[in-house]
């Protein structure tokens, strides 16, 4: 295969791949339609598969970085003459990366997880005082989220503006079980909307629960300090030694054994 025509079908092969990945799955109603067995276990497989966490970067950018990782894998299959499973090799990198990029958590969703996670047992005591006071579910998440701000705030006031516009209160509140920090809450409110059952004592203990948590937390990361300083630590005190106290002994013998 000479270069030109096995750079095109490389070319050819990451596009396809990319918008493979891209394109999202038919929805469930033309399934059925054509029966179950239209979804074969290799699509499911990389639904699963490709199924991002949450806080995962979205689909484009995951797209741009499987289609950078199956370019940079073209360039070293073209330079290695690969022959005609180059274009396996690149889909493969491609779809690799897109799948690996949906397991990453971004630093600004780790922030975000962070600030919820230690905004959270002081809301949730304050909704529990809201509710035993004798107001609803609804005026309890307001008053809460008027009295935070940050992400907790936000994620609340996703939720009361669902409800505004008409979506089931207890399904609003389930769009947040996803969250790791809100997930078990999330699932209680849920359920308390629906059944009318009692849910101050829940939360006081879903407070207590998560400032265990959180404590937990920042003395698991005070630990790592130590271990994650060592690096910078060598690189700044390393070549202060070395000049400070290696250079000027040998600028001081070198003399000598010239002369």
């Amino acid at each position: 295969m000479d270069p030109g025509s096995a750079l095109a079908t490389v070319v050819a092969a990451l596009a396809a791949g990319v918008v493979g990945l891209v394109v999202p799955a038919p929805p469930r109603g033309p399934r059925r339609l054509l029966g179950e067995r239209a979804a074969s276990w290799p699509v499911r497989a990389w639904e699963r598969l490709a199924r991002p966490v949450p806080g995962a970067p979205d689909p484009e950018t995951r797209a741009r970085v499987a289609m950078s990782a199956g370019g940079a894998a073209g360039v070293v299959v073209l330079s290695t003459a690969a022959g005609w499973f180059a274009p396996l090799i690149v889909m493969a990198v491609a779809a690799g990366a897109y799948v690996a990029s949906g397991r990453v958590v971004s630093p600004a969703e780790r922030r975000r997880r962070r600030r919820l996670a230690a905004d959270l047992p002081g809301a949730l005591e304050l909704m529990a005082s809201c509710l035993a006071a004798g107001l609803p579910v609804r005026g309890a998440a307001a008053a809460v989220a008027g009295a935070f701000g940050g992400p907790l705030a936000d994620d609340i006031g996703g939720v009361l503006g669902q409800v505004a516009i008409g979506d089931a209160e207890a399904r609003a509140w389930r769009r947040l079980v996803d969250d790791p920090v809100w997930s078990m809450v999330a699932r209680d409110l849920a359920r308390s909307v629906e059944s009318g059952s009692a849910l101050v004592e829940l939360l006081q203990a879903h407070a207590d629960r998560a400032r265990h948590e959180r404590h937990a937390d920042v003395l698991a990361r005070a630990r790592t300090v130590g271990v994650r300083s060592v690096l910078p630590l060598m690189a700044c005190y390393l070549p202060a030694f070395l000049l400070v106290g290696v250079v000027p002994v040998i600028a001081g013998t070198l003399p000598h054994l010239l002369g």
